[in-house]
């Protein structure tokens, strides 16, 4: 009697879940010599897949470079709003040489550098950017900075906005350079090719009575029911937080629970299956509020160090 080939919801594997049972299955009909058992044309089709299947590995998470501008933004706001604070104290002391001074810079701090705390990244960069470009175009203000013995506070500035924008240059380009936007095209081409070469084992049986297929697909059918076992078990366990969820009346969302953020449902296009989405990796940081840095309004430090005048030249 013909065996069957025993059926898994492909949809509901993780993204590193889908590389390993593929192997898994490659390896199994590799033993059984695909060639004798007159298979080998679908599966060389799988393992054709390969370079696909590399290609669905562990999300990259958040970048690396992430945690470093998230340091650079908070010193950025902490200069800027350590520059408004230091012309506050200068006026409070209430110097006369220093009132000229104070008439020329405390509206242009006031009006780029106030209440930065509640800016967004975006809107931070470019206020930065323009109030260090204002002081680049108006000498007087350069004058006024060295007077008040502020220069070293614009060049704290200067400093921590410009490596902040080499940074989100260089996270920008790593970003472009990871794979991404073909993920579901992957997953398809994996999926059909393992089912393609199913249907083939299951055909050949009736084709070639005189050969034996039922060690092959016993050993498939015992690595799909582990796959099988898990996928179940994970059900099990998304069902019980949601019942925990509603008697608790927390939010529940329609979709799965994912218990681990470093995993990820697949997405196929199959309209036999339900899919659940599996989202291309990206960083988080940036998505309300992308900061918008470019070469040419971060400049670097020696382009755009504050010239230091005396008050006398």
């Amino acid at each position: 009697m013909n065996k069957r080939i025993k059926k898994i919801r492909f949809s509901s594997l993780w993204k590193v879940e889908l590389p390993e049972l593929a192997d898994r299955l490659i390896t199994i009909v590799d033993k059984h010599d695909p060639e004798t058992l007159e298979i080998k044309a679908t599966f060389d089709l799988l393992v054709e897949q390969k370079p696909q299947i590399a290609l669905l590995e562990v999300p990259f998470g958040p970048h690396p470079i992430t945690n470093k501008m998230k340091r650079l933004r908070k010193q950025r706001k902490a200069f800027a709003s350590g520059i408004n604070n230091r012309l506050k104290t200068i006026e409070k002391g209430g110097k006369t040489s220093a009132i000229e001074h104070l008439e020329v810079l405390q509206p242009v701090a006031i009006r780029y550098l106030s209440e930065l705390s509640r800016a967004n990244n975006k809107r931070t960069s470019q206020r930065v950017t323009q109030f260090l470009e204002h002081i680049k175009m108006n000498p007087e203000l350069s004058v006024a900075f060295s007077a008040l013995e502020m220069s070293s506070d614009i060049q704290d500035l200067q400093v921590v906005h410009a490596n902040l924008g080499d940074e989100y240059d260089k996270r920008t380009k790593s970003n472009s350079e990871r794979p991404k936007g073909m993920t579901s095209t992957y997953v398809n081409s994996v999926i059909t090719a393992i089912n393609n070469m199913f249907k083939d084992i299951e055909l050949a049986q009736v084709k070639n009575p005189a050969l034996d297929y039922n060690p092959l697909v016993d050993e498939l059918n015992e690595e799909l029911v582990s796959f099988g076992k898990l996928i179940n078990a994970r059900a099990s366990y998304n069902k019980r937080k949601a019942e925990e969820a509603l008697k608790n009346n927390e939010v529940v969302d329609d979709e799965v629970i994912i218990e681990s953020k470093s995993e990820e449902p697949l997405e196929s296009t199959q309209s036999t299956e339900r899919i659940n989405p599996m989202n291309v990796e990206v960083d988080n940081e940036d998505n309300l509020d992308q900061l918008d840095i470019k070469k040419t309004a971060a400049v670097s430090t020696k382009q755009t160090r504050l010239p230091i005048v005396s008050p006398e030249a």
